[in-house]
């Protein structure tokens, strides 16, 4: 599977997790310029932005650890752009999942809060 694959096959995982724990999928794989967000989900009175990460394996680290703060002002910003552009007043959060294995051995991991921004503009 080649790695754009992967990793859209890693956000299906991740948006069925998520519906199956209640949250309600507001927006997938969101662009503004060169700012992305992979999930953007609900729940009760949250706005979640959800990053997700998918491995195969943690031969090379763990999943979670691909998330450096270069990727979290990316998020922020991107967040932002979003929050901005849709008028949003709700809570808001970071939240990261991570998809790791294959098959019957696959580890999904949900890391509510996973950051929390130093500053919002």
């Amino acid at each position: 599977m080649k790695t754009k694959q992967y990793g859209n096959n890693g956000e299906d995982i991740a948006v069925h997790f998520l519906e199956q724990k209640g949250y309600t999928i507001v927006d997938r794989n969101w662009h503004n310029g060169h700012k992305e967000l992979d999930i953007v989900a609900r729940t009760g009175n949250t706005l979640v932005f959800i990053e997700v990460k998918r491995r195969s394996s943690e031969l090379y680290g763990n999943a979670a650890d691909a998330i450096n703060e270069k990727k979290i002002r990316c998020l922020i910003a991107a967040a932002n752009r979003y929050i901005k552009q849709y008028a949003i007043d709700l809570e808001c959060r970071f939240d990261v999942i991570t998809v790791t294995g294959i098959g019957a051995k696959m580890c999904i991991e949900h890391i509510e809060n996973a950051f929390i921004p130093p500053i919002w503009n």
